[in-house]
Formats: C-alpha cells, sequence, structure tokens
C-alpha cells in the first residue's frame, strides 16, 4: 500500500495542475488586431394573446416557414425533428427548450458592426415567422413558466433529464446573451475576468430570476452539484485551475458514448475526462474556452434588457477592445 506523503501529494496536485492549465496554454492565441467576435442569442418565443410559452408544434412551424418563405436551410434533424437550420453562417436551434431559440453568428472582427446589424435581420425573420402563428420573439431574461418544454429527440438528449431529473424544467424558461471573444492570452483573459466582474454588478447581469433559477437547479438537481458551479469566476488563473479540480465529474464521453458518471468520481480520479465536456457543467459568468483550438473568453448571462450592441459596447468601453 502506497503512503501518500506529502511530497507524492505535492507531486500528484501538480500534475493534476498542469492537465488543466495546459489545455488552455496549448490552445491559440489571437494578436490584438485580429480579434473576433461572435455572439449567441438566447430568445423566449411567447404567445401574443396568453403570453405563454409556444408549443412544440408552433416552434415546428416556426422553422419550416422560416426555410420556406425567408431562405433558411436545414441543418440537422432527429427523429423526423427539425432541430437546426442555417442561413448565411448564422446557426439557429433549440435552446434546451422548443420555447427557446439561440441565434449563433459566426465570428467576425470584434470592430466589424455588421455582426449586430445581421443578426437583428435575422431576428426580425424570426420573429415574422412567429407572427404567422400568433406569436413573438421576447426580449425578457424570464418567461414566468416552469413547465416542461425539453425538447428531447433522441436518447442522447434524454440523458441530461436523467442526470438532473424535473428540476431541469426551470432552464428551459430563461434567455440571455453570451459573447465569445478571442483573447491574446491566458493573462489577458483573467484580467478582463477581473474588470467585467463589478460591470456585472452595475448592470445586474445576471437577471434576478435567471440567477435564481439556476440555483434552484443546482439545489435541486439529482446530480448533487457542488456549490460554486455556477456564478462569478476566480480572478487568478491559478485558482481558476484550482477550482476547477475541485468539482466532481457527473458525466463523460466513453467510447464515443455521453455517459453519466455512475458513481461521481473527483477529478484527479478520471484519467481519461473529456475536459471539454467536464468543462461546460462548470457554468461561471465567465469562462475560458478553447474552440477549434484558440484561447476564447466567453462572457455568459449578459441580461436582454438591453440591445446586444450597446451591451457589447459597454463590454469594449471597460476592456478597451
Amino acid at each position: 500500500m502506497k503512503i501518500k506523503t506529502p511530497a507524492r501529494q505535492e507531486r500528484k496536485r501538480r500534475k493534476l495542475m498542469k492537465r488543466i492549465s495546459g489545455y488552455f496554454e496549448n490552445a491559440k492565441t489571437t494578436p490584438f488586431d485580429e480579434r473576433k467576435m461572435g455572439i449567441e442569442t438566447e430568445s423566449l418565443l411567447i404567445y401574443k394573446r396568453s403570453d405563454q410559452p409556444i408549443s412544440f408544434q408552433t416552434s415546428q412551424g416556426i422553422f419550416s416557414c422560416l426555410i420556406c418563405d425567408f431562405g433558411w436551410e436545414m441543418r440537422e434533424t432527429k427523429n423526423g425533428k427539425v432541430v437546426k437550420i442555417e442561413k448565411g453562417g448564422f446557426e439557429l436551434f433549440y435552446e434546451l427548450g422548443w420555447n427557446n431559440f439561440e441565434l449563433v453568428t459566426p465570428v467576425f472582427h470584434v470592430c466589424d458592426d455588421e455582426i449586430y446589424s445581421k443578426n437583428e435581420l435575422l431576428l426580425a425573420e424570426i420573429n415574422s415567422a412567429a407572427q404567422k402563428f400568433g406569436a413573438y420573439v421576447s426580449n425578457m431574461s424570464w418567461d414566468k413558466d416552469e413547465s416542461n418544454t425539453l425538447i428531447i429527440p433522441d436518447k442522447r438528449d434524454e440523458i441530461w433529464l436523467d442526470l438532473d431529473g424535473n428540476v431541469l424544467f426551470g432552464l428551459g424558461h430563461i434567455a440571455c446573451i453570451h459573447f465569445n471573444i478571442d483573447l491574446v492570452s491566458i493573462d489577458e483573459g483573467m484580467d478582463f475576468i477581473s474588470r467585467l466582474l463589478p460591470l456585472y454588478c452595475d448592470y445586474a447581469w445576471p437577471a434576478e430570476a435567471n440567477k435564481r433559477i439556476w440555483q434552484n437547479y443546482l439545489r435541486g438537481s439529482k446530480a448533487q452539484y457542488q456549490d460554486g458551479r455556477y456564478g462569478p469566476p476566480p480572478t487568478s488563473f491559478a485558482e481558476y485551475c484550482n477550482k476547477i479540480a475541485s468539482y466532481r465529474i457527473v458525466m463523460n464521453v466513453i467510447d464515443g458514448e455521453l455517459k453519466i458518471a455512475d458513481p461521481q468520481v473527483e477529478f484527479s480520479q478520471c484519467e481519461n475526462l473529456n475536459l471539454d465536456m467536464f468543462l461546460r457543467s462548470v457554468w461561471w459568468w465567465m469562462r475560458l474556452r478553447v474552440r477549434n483550438g484558440k484561447l476564447v473568453l466567453e462572457l455568459r448571462e449578459v441580461s436582454r434588457t438591453l440591445p446586444i450592441k450597446e451591451s457589447f459596447n459597454i463590454i469594449r468601453t471597460e476592456l478597451n477592445i
């Protein structure tokens, strides 16, 4: 039996930290003048007369209308259900619930205002299609509903409900904006986080309803998530990596299949961890990501209350980018 000496424990700790830090350190960084960005806009779809979330049939009708009348193209179906469409590099798909559409832009240079005009044009098309079914695209952060609108077209999607239980329903009724920004370095990313935390406080990001529903989700999930997996992130890279390493593995990709970890294991005990999958279940308001091999800062949970361009200009001014 191996004795856990302080020296051995320290070597194990360093190896673990290198595993996490190396994931980000090995990502490609971006020169300052080549920085690009992308936007993810979540929108709740509501019936005008009842102020209730749209039905699944209506959501499919909106997708069909966008394809037939507005020139969108089908990109993915599951069991006969349309789940993703695309136009000009912009993708539209369900964000957990059939009443919550997520519009994702391609990347644009951070100074290119065309990203906003094209994004708004496509949101207007979605709204026009919704109006044909007596619905509209809402800018609300929460639709004041917590019913089951989960879109679960196949077995792979069912696993999330198996993991969390019915508390997952609430996440299908909140919406926000995410910005993804290329980074010059990890240090820049951590500096951005430090500067943005007070800004989030000033503008009440995330919205109070979103925070409440996320906190209810973490407390009520069958996965028994540890505290801190949602909220403000650490502001030093060392603590950022340490905090990640403190969380248990709840789900992993094994032999190409997404599976629930049963029993859950500590990060240090999982040798074949899909790190990108794991990091998606650490829902900090700002988080480092590696997208297509590039180091990115994801700014999550920006409220829908302000126009998208105005929100990002506030961020740009604070970060001087």
